[in-house]
């Protein structure tokens, strides 16, 4: 009911001009065409006031005024109006209040839809600047979240950065291919930026013996060093439970369970396989090997670009979905060029200190 009541205001001139228009078409059509040509004059007016607002309609409404007074008592005869000074006064009186009242009315609707528009669009700017403040913020504390456990694990550097890079552009060429084209959105695409930087988040948890080791860790080391997935899912599925509906938390919550999951179900902590891991989980798993692979740790160095790339690709339907291998194999220059503007950018901070 308000939806028809607002669309009858916003279109009020329209059906006005409509009507006035309708009455002279009857006018023109039942009358001697003598009487028609004064009907003319409302036309300027109703014009003004959709265009200029109220008080220029009403200017040129008394401009008309002057127009029918010179008509109407030069040529009276035409208008079959007898020559009598009073009835020339009505006459021009009648068609004078109504040029007026039409210029007013459709002036002043108009001036208040105009008024309406400039609310909406303030209100809409508003929300604009509330909207990116709310997504600047959750990526602030995403980030910081996230810097709980990279801080504990100083050997990671630029991990984190470089992690959500080498996701957005994996899951942006995915994107391409037709099984996913109507699941991967641009919302999906912003999320998994956000939140693939949390796969690690469960690391807080792990002792520092363990994960400072910079030798090789024993098969009960590496058993606990396995319980950072479900800890790191554990503690977002907790925070997620207060949020109603699907979140960027969501996603976040997969990635921290299943990063390390494999496509043939030799991975943990579940032992999923295939299509069972979520999408998410299976983007992050690659880009994070890549970025393992790729970087120097306390317990290797940087390994040679054609090792990394017969790793990944015998990695193919094994460790990696299939699709995922494709997409990197399209995109392998962004990330590398990632690396490298990343790399230079520490390169030179580190010269500056």
């Amino acid at each position: 009911m308000a939806r028809v009541r607002n669309y009858i205001l916003v279109h009020f001139e329209q059906f006005f001009v409509l009507t006035v228009l309708l009455t002279v078409a009857l006018i023109n059509f039942y009358a001697s065409h003598k009487v028609t040509y004064l009907n003319f004059y409302f036309l300027p007016v109703i014009i003004a006031g959709y265009l200029l607002g109220s008080r220029r309609s009403v200017l040129g409404a008394f401009f008309c005024i002057l127009l029918v007074i010179l008509y109407v008592v030069l040529n009276p005869q035409n208008f079959i109006i007898p020559n009598s000074t009073l009835n020339l006064f009505l006459h021009i009186l009648a068609w004078g209040g109504f040029l007026i009242l039409a210029g007013a009315v459709v002036g002043k609707q108009q001036e208040g839809l105009q008024s309406r528009v400039r609310q909406t669009r303030d209100l809409y700017d508003q929300l604009v600047v509330s909207h990116k403040e709310v997504q600047d913020a959750r990526a602030a504390t995403i980030l910081g979240l996230a810097k709980l456990a990279e801080y504990r694990d100083n050997e990671t550097g630029t991990h984190l950065e470089r992690m959500r890079e080498y996701v957005k552009i994996l899951t942006a060429e995915l994107a391409n291919h037709p099984k996913y084209e109507s699941y991967i959105t641009k919302t999906y695409i912003e999320d998994m930026y956000q939140s693939a930087i949390l796969h690690d988040i469960g690391k807080v948890g792990v002792p520092d013996r363990i994960l400072l080791k910079p030798g090789k860790l024993s098969a009960e080391e590496f058993d606990i060093i396995k319980t950072h997935t479900t800890i790191g899912g554990d503690a977002i599925k907790a925070v997620e439970t207060q949020v109603k509906g699907q979140s960027f938390l969501t996603i976040g919550k997969e990635i921290a369970y299943h990063h390390h999951e494999k496509w043939d179900g030799s991975g943990y902590p579940q032992g999923l396989k295939g299509e069972a891991i979520p999408l998410s989980a299976r983007i992050t798993a690659l880009a994070d090997v890549y970025d393992a692979l790729t970087s120097k740790r306390v317990y290797k160095e940087v390994m040679p670009d054609q090792e990394v790339q017969s790793i990944i690709a015998e990695g193919r339907g094994r460790h990696f979905d299939p699709d995922i291998v494709d997409a990197y194999s399209m995109c392998r220059e962004k990330f590398e060029a990632v690396q490298e503007r990343i790399n230079k950018r520490v390169n030179r901070k580190s010269l500056a200190n």
